[in-house]
């Protein structure tokens, strides 16, 4: 009877233990379920407002590259391509799933209502620049801008509607409220050594009557400082990175170990090739790095290359993965426990009753 005793207890902290890790590593909140839903709704629409627009403005998309006809898949090799990109993990970011996640992001965060966040975006990734701002919108977040004009293939490369363009319909949608802080071109040292000569003439004459801060500054350490420079009055509770532009990652291979998500506390190399992730980071800025689209999708279970579109009401929610394991692990250990101690008691009194 004893050991029944002691079994049963055993029992009885097994269950506690295990709901305490169930609800510490529970689902989305209503509230919060609701607002990544919003966020992918708006998403959404802001695609299919978009794929409106280049029709209105005869602007061609090519169904083959783009078969959800969405317009934010650019041609592959343009004036304005500066690297090899991946057509599939383009075509990812356009996933209203995304949105979501990066609300989640930014819970991880902890950036609530009326914050303030730094969004660094090269051309590469349209998707992901609409994901963030969907999200902020849905968060009541505001976006602050500085946008690097160079894109991968598939990406932002069309010569007559380049990064900067694409964000002015973003503002003409209401998606975004501000001009961006700051544009550079964007590709190697930041000034888009990679384009052509005629390219970049061009692109000189545009951005430099932007409106915004045009930066073109050869030294990586200068161009960090002339970026904080512009933001040292905002008050920032995260810097988002969105792609691969060379002042956001810096110069140091360390970047390319750097996983996509939140990041406290990155490891910070020698100053003159820290980029804007390092510099913010070390000012305690927390960081959401979103790059290595495969590696989100298999984290957060975001659905690889989707055709068609799942509608933003309808997608399926993302989860954090690598924490569900922890999950899995947590109560594996925990029964592993529970029937040592048990086996233990029986044991000692002699008689083993389960």
């Amino acid at each position: 009877m004893i050991a029944s005793r002691r079994l049963w207890l055993l029992a009885a902290v097994s269950v506690v233990a295990l709901l305490t890790v169930l609800h510490a590593e529970r689902d989305a909140s209503p509230e919060k379920a609701g607002e990544m839903r919003a966020a992918a709704v708006l998403m959404t629409e802001t695609v299919q407002r978009f794929s409106a627009f280049c029709d209105s403005a005869g602007i061609a998309i090519d169904l083959t590259t783009d078969p959800n006809g969405t317009g934010l898949i650019g041609p592959e090799m343009t004036e304005l391509t500066t690297t090899v990109g991946h057509l599939a993990a383009k075509r990812t970011s356009l996933n209203p799933q995304m949105a979501a996640l990066v609300v989640s992001l930014l819970n991880e965060a902890d950036v609530t209502a009326g914050d303030t966040v730094l969004v660094g975006a090269s051309g590469s990734f349209p998707g992901l620049l609409v994901a963030v701002f969907s999200a902020c919108r849905a968060l009541s977040v505001v976006p602050v801008a500085m946008l690097s004009v160079g894109a991968s293939s598939y990406g932002c490369t069309r010569p007559e509607l380049d990064l900067v363009d694409f964000y002015g319909v973003l503002r003409r949608f209401g998606l975004v409220d501000t001009a961006p802080l700051a544009v550079s071109l964007g590709g190697d040292e930041d000034i888009g050594l990679e384009l052509d000569a005629a390219a970049r003439q061009r692109l000189f004459a545009k951005l430099g009557e932007a409106g915004p801060r045009f930066i073109c500054e050869p030294s990586l350490k200068k161009n960090v400082a002339l970026r904080l420079g512009l933001i040292e009055k905002i008050n920032l509770k995260a810097f988002i990175n969105c792609g691969g532009s060379h002042v956001n990652l810096g110069a140091d291979a360390m970047i390319l170990k750097v996983k996509p998500g939140v990041h406290r506390h990155l490891p910070l190399p020698v100053p003159s090739k820290r980029g804007m992730m390092h510099a913010l980071s070390a000012r305690n800025v927390p960081v959401i790095h979103l790059l290595y689209l495969r590696g989100l999708a298999l984290r957060y279970g975001l659905e690889w290359d989707p055709v068609p579109l799942p509608a933003g009401e309808t997608a399926g929610l993302p989860q954090d993965t690598g924490r569900q394991n922890i999950r899995i692990k947590l109560i594996a250990m925990i029964y592993f426990v529970v029937l040592s101690l048990g086996l233990i008691s029986g044991r000692k009194s002699g008689r083993f009753e389960i």
